[in-house]
């Protein structure tokens, strides 16, 4: 497939995306962030409230990249994921990661596809004899692993962060377990604690939890035996 090129926004501010998330949410359920319930259903949302089809293939083989694990397409209203995610299936299955990557391409509909429907309306205005080719459309992102990401890839991660770690409910969450083992003298233990059972509630990978908790510096450092929190 040719796959032309759409000039997505190298910047959109971080409480921009937090209230897109709001939004979504809202708009999904009725309920604030603060009114959720963990996990958050990423499935539900892209297939019953987004309209999209969530498909599991061998995307190296489908599209020709090797390093592709997601990809969207917004004519088709299609979310593909790479099928070595697939939870309990693959042997490098990950429920986390599989759920990060729903998430980073529900972000990808939210974030980025009012710059695509734009341009087709645009295109419909001056350009109107001239139907889309929905064999190679422009609708299409795919998210691949690697070193330098473009912009957008960054936001839907933000995104996808946002989505499924609320600030509200991961302050809420690590308070309540915190609490509990609060004694515990040894930091890399209690992190490791804390981590593991916030993975095991919101249903990320570790290292996305591990992310999200540096980048809202909950972990500011002990004193004596006692667990100092933000």
């Amino acid at each position: 497939m040719n796959y032309q090129k759409i000039i997505y926004p190298n910047y959109i501010p971080d409480g921009r995306i937090r209230r897109l998330v709001e939004e979504l949410l809202f708009n999904f359920n009725g309920k604030s962030i603060a009114e959720q319930t963990l996990p958050i259903p990423v499935e539900e949302i892209a297939e019953f409230h987004l309209g999209y089809s969530l498909n599991l293939d061998h995307l190296g083989d489908r599209f020709g990249f090797q390093d592709t694990f997601g990809f969207i397409d917004f004519d088709r209203k299609e979310i593909w994921i790479d099928s070595s995610l697939e939870p309990g299936v693959s042997p490098t299955g990950n429920e986390g990661r599989y759920l990060f990557t729903v998430s980073h391409e529900i972000g990808h509909d939210q974030l980025h596809r009012p710059f695509y429907d734009n341009r087709h309306i645009q295109k419909s205005l001056f350009d109107s004899e001239q139907p889309v080719d929905n064999d190679q459309p422009d609708a299409a992102i795919m998210c691949r692993e690697k070193e330098k990401r473009e912009p957008q890839e960054i936001q839907a991660d933000l995104f996808a962060s946002e989505l499924l770690m609320p600030e509200v409910l991961i302050r809420q969450q690590f308070h309540e377990i915190t609490n509990e083992i609060r004694r515990n003298p040894n930091r890399w233990a209690v992190e490791m604690m804390v981590t593991d059972e916030l993975c095991r509630r919101f249903h990320t990978s570790k290292q996305a939890m591990e992310i999200r908790l540096d980048k809202l510096k909950l972990w500011h450092g002990l004193q004596g035996n006692r667990l100092i929190l933000t």
